[in-house]
């Protein structure tokens, strides 16, 4: 969900907390993400199953992005391993 907020506001995050803290109404804040929020979103699988939401580390979060970054700047994919990985 983070990521394709981030994706649907491509860096007018700035313009959307200063529309909050001046309490527009939902019109204007809606109109930040318009061509996203125009489309309709694609039917779900016959097959789906709900799942229970689980909270993610922020900074496991936070390396993924750093690794997606590192990877579009230099070409390289690197792969990280966690504690737990490296005493298997």
């Amino acid at each position: 969900v983070q990521r394709a907020c981030q994706a649907a506001l491509k860096g007018k995050d700035e313009t959307l907390a200063s529309l909050i803290a001046e309490k527009a109404p939902l019109k204007q804040l809606t109109a930040l993400c318009k061509k996203t929020c125009a489309k309709t979103p694609p039917k779900l699988p016959s097959a789906w199953k709900d799942e229970i939401f689980e909270a993610r580390d922020a900074k496991e979060v936070e390396t993924e992005d750093m690794m997606a970054k590192m990877k579009a700047e230099t070409g390289m994919g690197m792969k990280m391993y966690s504690r737990e990985d490296i005493e298997k």
